[in-house]
């Protein structure tokens, strides 16, 4: 509560669109954030992967935009169908992070999901699965209720599936399903 108080003392305000005219500022920040992370590159995707949601899904997302100083400073992609939403990427200027804006983003996005009737939130886990994960326990102040969330994987197309392990030799050691991931880029 005291980070978004601090972020309205900022006069951060939040704005919902759909417009895909703020991707591009949504991306450069998700894109910086990962960088200042030193995130793993399979999670810097190419932009047929941006144009793939817009397209697709355009009836099923939306930016969450947080403007700090007349500006976009933290921008969250949420993908939704008739009763959920998923906080999918999310990314915060550097110079905005002691404004108390992620947090006040964060609320503003529960008042709104809310708002629209929708019965569920995910917002994602954490780094691990140790006790003092800084990301899950930070997610955990916006709710009392912890989920368990499992992704499964199943081989729907046998050929295709073959072929992009084949494409991607160095992984084909692993006795896993996604030995078809290459680190170095994402393939659709």
């Amino acid at each position: 509560r005291k980070k978004i108080n601090k972020a309205l003392k900022n006069k951060i305000n939040i704005k919902f669109s759909n417009s895909t005219d703020y991707f591009e500022k949504f991306k450069e920040i998700y894109e910086l954030n990962l960088k200042d992370n030193k995130a793993n590159k399979k999670y810097f995707f190419n932009e047929d992967y941006y144009k793939k949601i817009k397209e697709n899904l355009s009836d099923n997302f939306v930016l969450a935009n947080a403007f700090y100083e007349n500006k976009i400073s933290s921008s969250q992609l949420l993908i939704y169908g008739k009763k959920f939403v998923h906080c999918h990427l999310l990314g915060t200027l550097p110079t905005a992070k002691s404004t108390g804006i992620t947090n006040l983003l964060h609320h503003e996005f529960i008042k709104w999901s809310k708002n629209k009737g929708f019965i569920s939130l995910h917002l994602g886990g954490g780094l691990n699965n140790r006790d003092d994960d800084s990301v899950l326990n930070y997610k955990k102040n916006f709710s009392n209720t912890i989920s368990t969330f499992y992704i499964g994987e199943n081989i729907i197309n046998q050929n295709h599936y073959k072929y992009l392990c084949e494409k991607n030799s160095k992984n084909k050691k692993l006795n896993k399903i996604f030995k078809y991931r290459n680190e170095d880029q994402i393939i659709f």
